[in-house]
């Protein structure tokens, strides 16, 4: 049942399990770092269907395989060997590419890239307006598949931001260097709500109202001229 076939684990005492056959009194257990188990790392006689080893395997490629004993000690027979490998090795921390450290944006949505440490690793991102990145952060991501993500500010700001590597086995790097970014992005235009387009009212000190934007104040202009060349 488990490690699984080609699985990659960072336990390096990881839990055997396999299913039982009705007529089996006992079970043995061999693990082995050659595919022939010549000379099996663990040979151990198991009464249950699982097994937890006592000894630290070393990082490397393991085949595993269970007999089956009767209870006059007759052999059922072995299972199919499977390979798992032992990875407790932590990939290298990414190093950050774009945008620079102290980069400054005019744009809220941003795409940030990295290097790849080494091959099949997924990342996780933080991004904070701290450079302690002290939680709650802004924004974290612990699943991405590529060496780059899209963010969309929301306001304008200083951010800071770093990354790591997740490889097959579980193991995490390091954290990269925090960058630090500036966002200056000109404000959206405010989209106006009331008085709606071609109103017509009594109150002749109406109340003006508009959807908030991303700016820090407003201007407004009332005109009765729709070039707004002398607004009141």
């Amino acid at each position: 049942k488990s490690p699984a076939e080609g699985a990659r684990t960072n336990d390096n005492t990881p839990e055997f399990r396999w299913w039982g056959t009705v007529d089996a009194w006992k079970y043995e257990l061999w693990v082995d770092n050659n595919a022939d188990f010549a000379s099996p790392e663990i040979r151990e006689n198991v009464f249950l269907t699982t097994y937890t080893p006592s000894i630290e395997l070393a990082d490397g490629a393991y085949s595993w395989r269970v007999m089956a004993f009767r209870s006059d000690s007759t052999e059922v027979g072995w299972s199919p060997s499977w390979t798992f490998t032992v990875d407790t090795r932590a990939p290298e921390s990414p190093q950050l590419r774009e945008p620079g450290n102290n980069v400054e944006l005019n744009t809220l949505q941003t795409v940030f890239t990295w290097t790849e440490p080494e091959p099949n690793v997924t990342y996780g991102i933080q991004i904070d307006n701290e450079a302690s990145f002290s939680p709650p952060y802004l924004h974290e991501n612990s699943d991405i598949r590529e060496k780059s993500y899209t963010y969309l500010f929301s306001h304008n700001g200083t951010y800071y931001w770093r990354v790591r590597a997740f490889d097959e086995a579980g193991n995490a790097s390091g954290w990269s260097d925090g960058y630090r970014l500036i966002i200056r992005a000109p404000p959206k235009a405010p989209t106006l709500s009331a008085p709606a387009d071609g109103a017509i009212t009594n109150d002749n000190t109406p109340s003006f109202e508009w959807a908030e934007g991303n700016g820090d104040n407003y201007r407004l202009l009332v005109d009765d001229d729709g070039e707004f060349s002398s607004p009141g």
